[in-house]
């Protein structure tokens, strides 16, 4: 007899364990009950960038910074970006992205990789201070794949930064010294760092 089995495989990263499944079949041979078929293989997606997230930790408004992530593709050996586009305003103007080739050293580092490019994010100088979260959408030429989102996060600090005691309020940039006696005065040390 013909025993047809269909799985719904969801993809995972290609880092992941193997994908096993079985199913039982129970017959009318008194030999053999029960027929055990399995499945093992491993399941990826077409295309995967590496890092999933963009997350830089320190900018500095007065330098901005470069962040790169690979994006490989495990089906096709001609992977090519057609677009892509940012999700949010805050940081329009102050993001410029584009894609390179990558080379055989760089495919070689990821298994199963046929094809990929490195992109390269750059955030320019001037940058709004506090956190950012940010999101690329890439469109690809892969048909079983066409897009991939890749998250940027981020928090851009101030060149010069002030660092004391409790006294001072670094939201408010303030040093709160109180009420401070006419005779004795008030010493407080406030230390900056500089950075870029």
């Amino acid at each position: 007899v013909e025993v047809r089995l269909e799985w719904t495989a969801k993809e995972s990263e290609p880092d992941s364990k193997d994908f096993e499944q079985s199913a039982e079949i129970l017959t009318n041979d008194p030999q053999r009950r029960v027929v055990r078929l399995s499945i093992v293989g491993k399941i990826i997606q077409s295309v995967w960038a590496r890092p999933g997230d963009i997350v830089l930790t320190s900018v500095t408004q007065g330098n901005g910074a470069t962040a790169t992530a690979m994006i490989f593709a495990y089906k096709s050996n001609n992977l090519e970006i057609i677009d892509h586009k940012f999700y949010f305003t805050r940081l329009e103007g102050y993001l410029d992205v584009h894609f390179e080739d990558l080379g055989q050293e760089d495919l070689a580092q990821e298994a199963d990789a046929r094809s990929g490019k490195k992109m390269v994010l750059k955030l320019k100088p001037g940058l709004p201070l506090g956190d950012f979260n940010e999101a690329i959408r890439i469109t690809t030429n892969l048909p079983d794949s066409p897009r991939i989102d890749v998250a940027i996060q981020g928090i851009v600090t101030p060149d010069i930064t002030f660092l004391s005691s409790k006294r001072f309020h670094r939201t408010q940039r303030v040093l709160d010294l109180g009420i401070v006696s006419q005779e004795k005065g008030i010493e407080e040390k406030v230390m900056v760092l500089a950075k870029g």
